[in-house]
């Protein structure tokens, strides 16, 4: 494509190279930043990453412009104002465990009339955008700004799913958390009947959408900066490494690990860097570090012997786990070192491995042990490291998935055109 379009980004996070939101690269590694800008609700300073302008509007702004209308509710930020990188942005208060209640006090406080400004009009019209781009949010007020911009323009909408907020079960329960759920099932219907594109993470979740919505869709795995090596096997003389949160139960299966390398007299520690750790879980071959930011993850890598995904092996952690993909799957599988996967078969994490068989897999305490036990005794299988090669130079290179998401748009400028062809041919008929 000559002529690339422009696009308008609706998402809460701008891109960040050390957070989930450095995903979008995926999608924008090809464009010239001067096609792209983002609306976006993060209170943080952006750094620099794929637009060339970035409209900020915070809720902290947007309950300020109820008691003192001199008050703007967005911020305008140029790409070449910003930092190289966010990792020194302070966080500003938001509640860890977001609640219905919370979503609806955030519905309340966005109000088209106090977001919709001649500022943000602006912006987007001296931006002109062929299509609208929004990640999907269990935020209502993304949905409102997507469809309005879109409707305004008369353009395509493009939703990307990064995580299911539609068919989880954690949102059940209380008369709240059920008003909660039908009123954005209601604002995702309207969503829907726009007839968008949407783009999913995995084949697990895009199956589980289409069942429901028949939406034209596809898939664009979330790349890996890192350019794919082949895996030379495991180093017992290293210890292993896993990098990320510890929620839904992940740290009981990461002990697990442990366990076993010290029941197996194993001298391999497991070390985990996460901003969820706590002293007293460090026992035994259990060595816990603080988050670090992502470029030192990539340094602290170099030492590992094997790499280590895990899911909780409980079912009552699915709701959060089963339909996403880490971004830690794409670029262990590119880092050419062993990567060892434990955890329940259904969540998605897992269940990507074993659909492509690209590392070592256990889904059981027994498995796990069986598994370990033949690491230590040199039982290795190159096919695994093969396969692990192949998947990530398939499903992560950002030049694949970047180019697979030009090619989307072309489709989609195409069909567009052809219906447009139809609508003129049935115009001229004679009566």
């Amino acid at each position: 494509m000559q002529n690339k379009p422009k696009i308008l980004i609706v998402a809460p996070q701008p891109y960040n190279k050390n957070e989930q939101s450095r995903s979008m690269d995926s999608y924008f590694h090809q464009f010239d930043k001067e096609n792209l800008a983002q609306i976006f609700s993060d209170a943080r300073t952006p750094s620099k990453g794929n637009c060339a302008t970035l409209f900020q509007i915070t809720d902290f702004r947007l309950v300020k412009k109820r008691f003192k209308r001199s008050i703007k509710t967005g911020q305008t930020f140029k790409w070449e104002d910003l930092p190289d990188s966010a990792e020194n942005s302070i966080n500003t208060y938001r509640p860890k465990h977001k609640t219905p209640l919370y979503r609806f006090l955030r519905k309340l406080i966005w109000r088209k009339k106090y977001w919709d400004t001649p500022e943000l009009e602006k912006f987007v019209d001296d931006l002109k955008p062929d299509y609208v781009f929004m990640v999907f949010s269990p935020d209502f007020f993304v949905f409102d700004i997507a469809l309005h911009f879109s409707r305004k323009y008369q353009i395509p909408l493009i939703g990307c799913v990064y995580d299911d907020y539609v068919f989880s079960e954690h949102h059940k329960g209380q008369w709240l958390n059920r008003l909660y759920m039908k009123k954005y099932l209601q604002t995702v219907d309207k969503f829907m009947d726009t007839n968008p594109i949407l783009i999913f993470e995995s084949n697990k979740i895009q199956m589980k959408y289409q069942e429901k919505y028949q939406c034209p869709s596809t898939v664009i795995y979330i790349s890996s900066d890192i350019k794919p090596k082949p895996c030379q096997g495991i180093d017992l003389t290293k210890d292993w490494y896993f990098f990320g949160n510890l929620e839904a139960g992940r740290l009981d299966s990461l002990k697990d690990v442990a366990n076993i390398l010290g029941n197996l007299n194993s001298p391999i520690k497991v070390h985990i860097y996460s901003k969820d750790i706590s002293k007293e879980d460090q026992t035994g071959n259990l060595c816990l570090h603080p988050a670090i930011p992502y470029a030192k993850v990539l340094k602290t890598m170099e030492q590992a012997g094997a790499l280590l995904i895990v899911e909780s092996l409980s079912d009552k952690y699915l709701p959060y786990t089963e339909y996403s993909l880490s971004t830690k799957v794409g670029d262990s599988l590119a880092f050419g070192k062993p990567v060892i996967a434990y955890g329940n078969k259904n969540s998605g994490c897992i269940s990507f491995f074993e659909e492509t068989s690209s590392c070592y897999i256990a889904d059981s305490k027994e498995d796990l042990e069986k598994l370990i036990s033949n690491i230590l005794n040199g039982k290795e299988d190159p096919k695994v490291y093969q396969r692990q090669f192949e998947t990530a130079k398939t499903c992560f290179s950002i030049d694949e998935q970047s180019q697979k998401f030009l090619n989307l748009l072309t489709s989609i400028k195409v069909n567009n055109q052809k219906e447009l062809n139809a609508a003129d041919d049935v115009q001229t008929l004679p009566k």
